[in-house]
């Protein structure tokens, strides 16, 4: 059997470089997009880990994670990494159907039936944030943030609704990209572990 001759050879490895180096700028400029420190109620938290989420070839969005992180071997434990933040910027429009529709199925992946009934409410109180903002637009930037008491959700810097108490309902929006069963594996090694 004949061996392609070496100039491609040479060519086609320079092309796989290439392409290597580009996925890992687009990683380096997604990270330079995202604050080195949040604050949450005056608490400084660091960036620990930045991924794009990425669907049928699209991108959605640029996410970052703020907070402890626990050793790789630990289950998800969100009083551990307790004051934190996830930040997503979003990289295409996306309408508060689509957005809580996803939400609802990350729900499901990661909570009990007993444990979404107990939480109708504080789930309702977020359908509401979300269909207030109607569409969220390319470039906006969306923070969860957990003080170790409730949750604050922000669009573009400003709140979009009371703080929304209590534990459960913090781990269970945070389980979307760090739980047991999140929305996306790689995004979530990308956000913990860089």
């Amino acid at each position: 059997m004949r061996h392609p001759p070496a100039w491609l050879r040479h060519s086609i490895l320079a092309i796989c470089l290439s392409c290597a180096c580009m996925a890992a700028s687009a990683e380096i400029n997604d990270g330079e997009s995202f604050e080195r420190q949040q604050y949450i109620d005056h608490q400084t938290v660091t960036l620990h880990g930045v991924g794009k989420r990425t669907f049928l070839f699209f991108d959605i969005y640029a996410a970052g994670f703020y907070g402890n992180v626990p050793p790789a071997e630990n289950k998800f434990v969100l009083a551990k990494m307790a004051p934190c933040m996830i930040e997503l910027h979003l990289l295409r429009t996306v309408s508060a159907n689509e957005l809580m529709h996803t939400l609802s199925g990350a729900f499901r992946r990661n909570s009990s039936e007993k444990t979404l009934l107990a939480l109708a409410n504080k789930i309702q109180a977020l359908q509401g944030m979300i269909e207030r903002t109607g569409t969220l637009n390319t470039g906006d930037i969306v923070q969860i943030s957990f003080n170790g008491k409730g949750t604050a959700i922000a669009l573009n810097g400003k709140p979009l609704g009371p703080l929304i108490d209590g534990y459960s309902f913090a781990e269970m929006i945070f389980a979307i990209w760090l739980g047991d069963n999140p929305i996306d594996t790689a995004l979530k090694q990308h956000l913990l572990y860089g």
